[in-house]
C-alpha cells in the first residue's frame, strides 16, 4: 500500500494517559498497512493493543464513528483518546482479501451502515454533533 504520510515514530510517552506507569516496559510493533496514520502493536502484561499515531483525521471523531457503528461493521472498540493518538483493542485475524464471499458479506455491512440515521448531513464533531459543512448544499 503507497503511503500518503511519512510513518511516525513510537513514542511510548504520548500513551502514557491509558498505560500509566506501564508505558516504560511496552514493547511496540509496527503494523505495515495504513496509508495515513501510523499504527503499532503494542503488548504490555501479555495483552495486545494497536496504538495509533494519527496523521490525519480526529481520533475522537474516530472513536464516536466507531461508537455509532458498533454491531453494523466489525471493528475494534477504542479504549484511550488522547491528543493525536488513540489506543484500540486488537482483535486477531487475517487482512481482508477480496472474494466473491467476503464481497458480498461488506454489502451486508453497506446495508447496515445505511440504517444508521443522524438528525441531518453534516460533518460529525467528536461530542456526536452534526455541524455544517462549508460546500454541502445538502445541508439542512
Amino acid at each position: 500500500m503507497d503511503r500518503r504520510f511519512p510513518i511516525a515514530e513510537f513514542d511510548a510517552t504520548q500513551f502514557s494517559g491509558f498505560f500509566g506507569a506501564k508505558v516504560d516496559s511496552l514493547e511496540a510493533e509496527l503494523l505495515s498497512d495504513g496509508a495515513c496514520n501510523s499504527n503499532y502493536l503494542v503488548r504490555s502484561e501479555g495483552e495486545k493493543f494497536v496504538c495509533r499515531i494519527h496523521q490525519r483525521g480526529n481520533p475522537q471523531v474516530e472513536s464516536r464513528i466507531q461508537e455509532f457503528t458498533k454491531g453494523a461493521v466489525p471493528s475494534p472498540e477504542y479504549l484511550w483518546v488522547g491528543d493525536g493518538v488513540s489506543v484500540m483493542r486488537f482483535i486477531e485475524g487475517l487482512h481482508f482479501e477480496p472474494t466473491k464471499n467476503l464481497v458480498r458479506e461488506a454489502g451486508r455491512m453497506i446495508g447496515r451502515l445505511s440504517k444508521i440515521r443522524f438528525s441531518r448531513s453534516g460533518q460529525l464533531t467528536a461530542d456526536g454533533e452534526v455541524e455544517e459543512m462549508e460546500g454541502w448544499s445538502s445541508y439542512k
